[in-house]
């Protein structure tokens, strides 16, 4: 066991994995939940489907630059910092997304959605393989792909419920608590 495996008990791991957990599973889960939303915005941006298209697909293409990078991040900064910086940052960008004026604020939104979540994502796995126990090492990878496998499942069922009920703005409204407490979690897990 490495002296980084030893800083963290088992307490601790469980906040850790379950904060940056449910980051993750939200940031996932938004890359699919606004599929079902976008007619919706097409209506009220007046953009046609090639033009609203490029919030899923933006999103997708920077946070998978940014997922290629981060194995160079996380030797550079600490997870504390970069954990602090992604969920900051996809706080704040679900905030513009969810007041968004026009579509260029919406579309400004998603793209640091992505940048954040490039970071965010990949930390889970991060933790996991720093922090877990090597004995069950493959129980906690298991949890991980769970985790950003059930997300896209689910984001368009999601996206569909809210807008049932409310409209395409709550998706990232619905979001900023469950990000919040996430990162509130992690932070008192106290990842290094």
């Amino acid at each position: 066991m490495t002296s980084k495996q030893t800083r963290m008990r088992s307490g601790q791991l469980s906040l850790a994995l379950v904060g940056v957990g449910l980051i993750a599973f939200i940031g996932i889960l938004m890359e699919t939940a606004l599929n079902v939303t976008l007619p919706a915005m097409m209506a009220q941006f007046s953009v046609s489907l090639t033009t609203v298209q490029w919030l899923t697909t933006g999103y997708l293409l920077v946070s998978s630059w940014m997922m290629i990078i981060n194995a160079r991040l996380v030797q550079r900064y600490s997870l504390r910092f970069l954990l602090g910086v992604g969920t900051g940052g996809f706080l704040v960008s679900l905030v513009i997304c969810s007041l968004a004026p026009s579509f260029p604020y919406l579309f400004g939104g998603r793209i640091l959605s992505g940048v954040c979540m490039g970071i965010c994502i990949p930390l889970l796995f991060t933790v996991i393989t720093r922090y877990a126990p090597r004995s069950r090492l493959g129980f906690f990878m298991a949890v991980g792909v769970t985790i950003t496998a059930l997300a896209p499942a689910l984001g368009p069922t999601y996206g569909g419920i809210v807008l049932r009920f409310f409209n395409w703005r709550w998706i990232f409204l619905l979001s900023l608590p469950l990000v919040l407490g996430g990162w509130l979690l992690a932070c008192i897990s106290r990842p290094t």
